[in-house]
């Protein structure tokens, strides 16, 4: 059993804190190549201790954390038609099944600035920017 844990004897025979070990030290700070934050160790959580025809086994769960970003849509919004998506993003599933659609914004033109001095009327000054659609 503490062989199961600490090792054995032999050098091909590595103990279960060993491994827990290595992943740890393999995984923590890693992002995988996922649009991810770094892994960060969490628990290790035992999972069970038996003996199986006369070899003790250990098997433990490395927890580790992550935190990604995921847009949303906004509220009372669904995702856009397919014919508006691009090829393979990965709202074409809701088309795919019939799921409700939403159009899509319309283009963001201009923006009006407007400025007020004290907060009050009458306009002291206005910018209008255009922006390239």
């Amino acid at each position: 059993d503490q062989a199961t844990r600490h090792g054995g004897p032999s050098f091909n025979e590595v103990g279960s804190y060993q491994l827990v070990y290595a992943i740890r030290r393999l995984l923590a700070r890693q992002d995988l190549g996922l649009p991810i934050d770094h892994l960060m160790p969490g628990k290790v959580r035992t999972l069970f201790n038996t003996q199986v025809q006369k070899a003790a086994m250990s098997v433990f769960a490395c927890e580790f954390d992550t935190r990604f970003d995921s847009e949303s849509l906004q509220n009372g919004r669904f995702p856009l038609a397919p014919a508006d998506l691009p090829p393979g993003h990965p709202d074409q599933i809701f088309g795919e099944y019939g799921g409700a659609s939403s159009e899509d914004d319309p283009a963001w033109l201009t923006t009006d600035l407007q400025y007020f001095l004290n907060g009050r009327e009458p306009l002291a000054a206005e910018d209008i920017i255009h922006h390239e659609s």
